[in-house]
């Protein structure tokens, strides 16, 4: 059987599901034409439907997002300050005021970053500590910098040795 304005004999192409090319022209299949697993029916003549689109299709994108994945970056930095990390809870829970000493706080937590003392004779022991976390990620097309900062500062009431009251101001950015 033969294309109705066309002898079977001529170059058939599939350009979509729609059209068939015969001999560099366009036009639309006839109804009798069918389509079963990538084949055109066409009367007694039978044409596979080019895949080459699809296979190249499937190239440029795994060809795109594969050199994409090997350019993840990330970084991550924490800093602490001159004193080290911030005072956790567990340390704190350790004085007592009324009966912690000014040398068992100077002996756990070093020397204070600031020491005074106030016009009614008490000393304000003040440790300064921070923390600076910046964490960069790079990758095609996006660049991601998250930078926290986290600020502690414990001060200590002490009168006559013993520590009276503590207390803690925490700043986080």
């Amino acid at each position: 059987m033969q294309h109705p304005s066309k002898p079977v004999n001529e170059d058939f192409r599939i350009c979509s599901d729609a059209h068939l090319q015969v001999a560099g022209k366009s036009g639309i299949l006839p109804a009798a034409m069918r389509h079963d697993r990538g084949e055109v029916q066409l009367g007694d003549v039978k044409m596979e439907r080019r895949r080459g689109h699809r296979i190249a299709l499937a190239i440029v994108v795994i060809g795109t997002l594969l050199p994409a994945a090997g350019c993840f970056i990330w970084n991550s930095e924490v800093d602490y300050g001159d004193k080290g990390a911030p005072l956790s809870g567990s340390t704190l829970k350790k004085v007592e005021c009324g009966r912690t000493t000014k040398a068992w706080v100077l002996a756990t937590l070093g020397k204070p970053s600031q020491e005074s003392t106030t016009e009614g004779g008490v000393e304000v022991l003040t440790y300064k500590y921070s923390k600076s976390q910046d964490s960069n990620v790079v990758m095609p097309f996006l660049i991601v910098n998250d930078e926290k900062k986290q600020e502690q500062t414990v001060f200590f009431e002490v009168k006559d040795g013993v520590v009276q009251k503590y207390w803690v101001e925490n700043v986080k950015r």
